[in-house]
């Protein structure tokens, strides 16, 4: 759980940050307008893909556990989605970044949506996607047994993972239609 979230936060950090850097020192964001919010929302848009696919891998490195690709990919849209919105409200309802100089007063404007912005999108959305890894992880737990073929294959002897629900309908003796849920919990060959 650390790792992942630990790496996620090194990725969220390079893909985010760094541009957000490097926009901001060559002044394409101060220029403000359309140009401004395209390139900070661009960049802050990827940040859950590219956290998504490394916490993934990490978590299917294991022995132990597997872990589906969509999961945190859900997980860290949805929360982007929630950090631009904070963004956007205390912003006043624009996605231009703030100015840090040249503002008609002299005075830079506030700049505590923008740290919010980039903590959010570095910090916060990793360890919400770790977090949805590690509660929708299944198990890599299988019995193994020997079987006495010509080639000496191992075969799984019985498996445990997560239920699957499978729709039942059937006939009772009185010849009404009953429908039912039937949920295998153990798989096998005996």
């Amino acid at each position: 759980m650390v790792t992942e979230s630990l790496f996620g936060m090194l990725t969220a950090s390079g893909v985010t940050i760094l541009p957000y850097l490097l926009f901001r020192l060559t002044g394409l964001l101060d220029s403000g307008g359309d140009l401004a919010a395209i390139l900070l929302m661009a960049t802050v848009a990827v940040a859950p893909l590219s956290v998504a696919q490394t916490q993934t891998g990490i978590a299917n490195g294991s022995s132990y556990y597997h872990s589906e690709s969509w999961i945190p990919l859900l997980t860290g849209l949805g929360a982007e989605g929630i950090v631009v919105l904070t963004y956007y409200a205390a912003r006043g309802g624009t996605l231009v970044p703030p100015s840090t100089y040249n503002t008609a007063t002299g005075v830079p404007e506030d700049q505590a949506p923008i740290i919010w912005l980039l903590v959010g999108s570095a910090a916060v959305v990793p360890i919400l996607q770790m977090v949805a890894i590690n509660l929708f992880k299944q198990p890599k737990f299988k019995f193994v047994a020997e079987d006495d073929n010509a080639n000496h294959e191992k075969k799984p002897l019985a498996s445990l993972g997560m239920p699957k629900p499978m729709p039942v309908l059937t006939q009772t003796a009185t010849g009404n239609t009953s429908v039912g849920l039937g949920i295998s919990v153990l798989n096998g060959t005996w």
